[in-house]
C-alpha cells in the first residue's frame, strides 16, 4: 500500500513521537477499509509475528522498518560493500 517506510510510519503515527503503539496502527482507517479481519486478530497476528514484543509496547522506526520494509534494510552501504 506505501511504497516508502517514511510515509507508511507517519501514517500510525498521529503523536509525532518516535514510536508507535498498537493502538495506533488498530486506530488507522486503511486498515479497516481493506482488510476483514477482527481487532482481536489483528493484535494477535502483530503479538505472534514479534512486531510488538507486548500489548502496550511500541514500535520505533527502524524496528518498523526492518518488519515491514525488510528490502530497505538489506541493502548495505558502501563501506559494507568495499571489500
Amino acid at each position: 500500500m506505501y511504497k516508502e517506510p517514511e510515509t507508511a510510519f507517519a501514517v500510525f503515527n498521529f503523536t509525532g513521537e518516535s514510536t508507535i503503539k498498537i493502538d495506533d496502527i488498530l486506530r488507522t482507517a486503511v486498515l479497516w477499509k481493506r482488510l476483514s479481519y477482527s481487532k482481536e486478530d489483528v493484535i494477535a497476528s502483530l503479538l505472534r509475528d514479534k512486531v510488538f514484543m507486548t500489548r502496550d509496547g511500541t514500535l520505533d522506526f527502524q524496528h518498523f522498518k526492518k518488519m515491514f520494509f525488510p528490502h530497505f534494510t538489506m541493502m548495505m552501504t558502501e563501506e559494507e560493500y568495499a571489500v
